[in-house]
């Protein structure tokens, strides 16, 4: 959700703001695991999205009788 990239976006930006006042190598560790999650959450929503994608355009194809089922397997005509 939106929400937990925003949140993952300000606490990476918030631990690289203050690695030079405070924390130094483990705030930059921080950073690095915050926006791991990041990248994690953008690419686990590139996937979800891909697949829905590809449920929308197969059951188009089987209402207008492109596609055909038969014990299982399904057939582009």
């Amino acid at each position: 959700p939106e929400e937990m990239r925003g949140y993952f976006k300000a606490n990476c930006i918030k631990y690289l703001w203050r690695e030079r006042y405070k924390s130094g190598l483990e705030d930059l560790r921080k950073a690095h695991w915050y926006l791991s999650r990041l990248i994690d959450n953008l690419e686990d929503d590139m996937k979800i999205g891909f697949f829905s994608l590809l449920t929308i355009v197969f059951v188009i194809l089987k209402l207008t009788g492109y596609i055909v089922g038969l014990g299982g397997w399904y057939f582009l005509l």
